[in-house]
């Protein structure tokens, strides 16, 4: 009887210690975590905020508790293969966004195997993703950095391989997926914001199409994910004129099958013209400035050079026409 009292109070002294041990282990790597990271956020009414503490510039976040919010489902797997995509939008402000660095917040899984990660941006078709992203970009392991802040959650912070120039007067949605291997679970963490739902598709579980993330969930999710970079140069400051209702811009070969594309555009008063295009990583590959531009319908040509005086490639497009104030952007389709 003695035998088995002592036994049991040295398992319970064991489950203690062990216990402990296993608590102060996650307090290191919580610890460890915010040694190389911003302190916990005072965001309040979020709950808790584990972050990154990037020097770059900060151009947009969205972001709710990430230490008690549900990840979901959002892979690339090689074998199975499993595909989950989810997409959330964004809308740049100023002149645009150029982003270098993406941080998203996760749990379940391990980083440890995984080789790279996507990450894409989609055009918006009437308040949803279009089907296929203009840009994807690979960040290869060397490139990025997962901070497990508990024993299953991490805090992911990417380098992208190029810059994303994005210009603002539009709505794009952009996705973070994760390449893996083997067919376990990674899910982006996500929970009810103030914003528009996220949207999500998946071939592999039978939605080849987007839906929403009520439609699944029961509820309109948003993902947690903060952009970082700089303010696309060139802002409006430099020389601000009031906003003009009656700008207009018309695409008049939106498939360009010959090396001319026309743009026609109005101004009401006379105003500052500047003409950019970018490819589909989201590299500016024309810039063009007119100066002074009077009032009146003018047609813009665009010979589908580069900056280098090279014809540009076939494919997918798009341009920025910014006349004072006012920024208008299209998609290009050139068919060689």
């Amino acid at each position: 009887m003695k035998k088995t009292i002592v036994f049991s109070i040295m398992l319970a002294l064991m489950f203690s210690l062990l216990t402990a041990l296993v608590e102060k282990e996650d307090m290191n790597q919580i610890n460890n975590f915010q040694n190389i990271s911003m302190s916990l956020s005072e965001n309040s009414g979020l709950g808790t905020i584990y972050r990154y503490g990037s020097s770059k510039g900060l151009l947009y976040s969205q972001v709710g508790d990430t230490l008690t919010s549900n990840g979901y489902f959002c892979i690339n797997d090689s074998v199975t293969p499993c595909d989950a995509t989810t997409a959330d939008d964004i809308t740049p402000t100023g002149v645009g966004w150029d982003i270098d660095s993406v941080g998203s917040w996760w749990v379940y899984g391990t980083w440890d195997s995984i080789p790279n990660i996507h990450f894409k941006v989609y055009a918006d078709s009437s308040g949803q993703p279009e089907q296929l992203p203009f840009i994807d970009l690979i960040v290869e392991k060397a490139n990025y950095t997962a901070i497990n802040h508990t024993a299953i959650r991490a805090y992911v912070i990417m380098e992208l391989p190029s810059t994303v120039s994005l210009p603002s007067g539009a709505t794009y949605w952009i996705s973070v997926v994760p390449s893996m291997a083997t067919g376990y679970m990674l899910g982006w963490q996500g929970n009810v914001l103030a914003g528009a739902e996220a949207w999500y598709k998946s071939n592999y579980y039978g939605y080849p199409q987007w839906v929403t993330m009520t439609s699944i969930h029961g509820q309109p999710i948003e993902v947690f994910f903060e952009l970082f970079g700089n303010e696309s140069p060139g802002s409006v400051e430099e020389h601000p004129v009031a906003i003009q209702t009656d700008f207009r811009v018309n695409l008049l070969t939106p498939v360009v099958m010959i090396n001319n594309v026309n743009i026609q555009y109005t101004l009401p008063v006379s105003s500052k013209v500047s003409f950019r295009v970018f490819d589909l990583s989201g590299r500016e590959i024309r810039n063009d400035k007119f100066g002074i531009v009077s009032e009146g319908i003018h047609t813009l040509d665009w010979n589908c050079e580069d900056n280098n005086n090279n014809q540009v490639s076939a494919g997918t497009y798009f341009f920025q026409l910014e006349a004072g104030a006012n920024i208008a952007t299209g998609k290009l389709i050139i068919v060689r």
